[in-house]
């Protein structure tokens, strides 16, 4: 990046609220993909500066830090509907675009959990955190997302003390296991099993005594951690390749894992259920990618529901609750948005004035090796005091100048000014 370039920040993404789920988990970037797909948005993007992607069950988020925001976005765009084979019309129809202060603010109100199908949800801060920390990892996170991630997390944190949001618990594991026992209420559970090992499960554990069965099962890749979780609730662990049988045994699913095929596919629940005898299953697919066939919700006697369906329920019973705490966040939010762009607004300046003195310097350097020959042979007393004289000069020539231009940044007017340094000066125009 050039120094005489602005630096915009943009956000290409989706969301629940803007993409179903058929779409958002061919978006979804998974472990074993991210550290590629960052690198190659740096690399190959030549317009992007630092990249972070935000990758959630809900949201497909690419922030990244450019000079062309019509290149970058059209790059993004193109490459996501490559990604996920999607066609690029279909897709767009699905995608939005920030940029600079919206993209803050949306990544404010996303942090706080504003944006989340379950309003207020800690959860996603420490997604918020891991994004930031993979960018790091793979060196596509500079300065600016580095600095606006991070003011995102420490604004979330003092927000949701100050606005009482930190004693909102609710969560979408808590939304999975109220349908659970809204569909299974007319039967006792013989059992249930648990897909994943994770915090959406780990926190579901939390609340399954609601639901009258003692009969946990849970199955994970890693069958150490699965026995963790079970033995949380008194449950034990299973091997996936186990899960087909516990169909037979159990009458609830709840899975939220992350893999690249089907955990539970259809003719597995077919014949689950032709042994089961007309008993009911009822199945909660909170991953996504979906781990769940959705072609088994048609087997008779399956009742399967996928994260979209948690967000009705959800929405309606907090919303009123809540409503008042979210007024008072989203003030608070506008004020640090308002506080990190002033803070961003300075980079360009500090580019500008560091420009200025290097130009400075070297005129001054030119100009008093020039006089030092002419004079001809004089003490090192005699140059030192030469060498003194004119950076005080210098540093007096650019005193005003310098104020000025920062006064100016601070107060959102900046650019005017600091446009005017470099046409004057003939900063980088060289290079353009």
């Amino acid at each position: 990046m050039q120094s005489g370039d602005r630096y915009r920040i943009i956000l290409i993404g989706t969301s629940h609220k803007h993409a179903p789920i058929h779409i958002r988990e061919k978006l979804s970037f998974s472990p074993e993909t991210l550290f590629g797909r960052l690198r190659s948005i740096r690399e190959l993007c030549t317009s992007v500066e630092e990249v972070v992607i935000l990758s959630t069950c809900n949201r497909t988020e690419i922030y990244v830090v450019s000079t062309d925001v019509e290149a970058s976005s059209q790059w993004i765009s193109r490459n996501l509907a490559e990604w996920s084979h999607i066609s690029e019309p279909d897709l767009t129809a699905h995608l939005y675009r920030l940029v600079d202060e919206e993209a803050v603010r949306h990544l404010f109100h996303v942090t706080l959990g504003l944006d989340s199908m379950v309003v207020g949800e800690s959860q996603i801060e420490a997604q918020v955190r891991e994004s930031l920390k993979s960018a790091k990892q793979v060196g596509t996170a500079g300065r600016i997302l580095s600095d606006l991630f991070q003011h995102a997390m420490r604004a979330s944190r003092e927000i949701r003390k100050q606005t009482g949001l930190a004693n909102e618990s609710t969560s979408v594991s808590e939304a999975a296991i109220s349908l659970l026992k809204k569909t299974t209420h007319v039967i006792p559970l013989r059992g249930i099993l648990l897909v994943g090992a994770g915090k959406m499960i780990t926190l579901a554990t939390e609340d399954l005594s609601s639901l009258g069965t003692k009969n946990v099962l849970v199955g994970n890749r890693t069958i150490q951690r699965a026995q963790e979780v079970a033995n949380r609730v008194g449950g034990k662990s299973i091997p996936l390749d186990k899960i087909p049988e516990a169909l037979r045994e159990i009458d609830a699913i709840l899975s939220c894992i992350s893999v690249p095929d089907y955990i539970v596919k259809l003719p597995d629940v077919e014949t689950a259920m032709h042994a089961r005898k007309g008993r009911q299953l009822v199945m909660v697919d909170a991953s996504v990618p979906r781990s769940i066939e959705p072609e088994a919700a048609h087997v008779p006697g399956v009742q399967l529901f996928n994260i979209d369906d948690l967000a009705p329920d959800i929405q309606a019973s907090r919303a009123k609750v809540l409503q008042s705490k979210i007024e008072y966040a989203s003030n608070l939010i506008e004020q640090e948005v308002q506080n990190f762009s002033s803070k961003i607004r300075t980079y360009d300046a500090n580019a500008t004035l560091k420009n200025l003195r290097e130009l400075a310097e070297q005129v001054r350097e030119t100009e008093l090796e020039r006089a030092l020959r002419k004079m001809g042979k004089i003490s090192e007393r005699e140059k030192v005091i030469l060498d003194i004289l004119t950076r005080r000069i210098v540093n007096k020539l650019l005193y005003e100048p310098t104020a000025r231009l920062k006064e100016h940044t601070g107060k959102g007017d900046g650019e005017t000014y600091d446009a005017v340094i470099r046409e004057l000066f003939a900063i980088n125009q060289g290079e353009k």
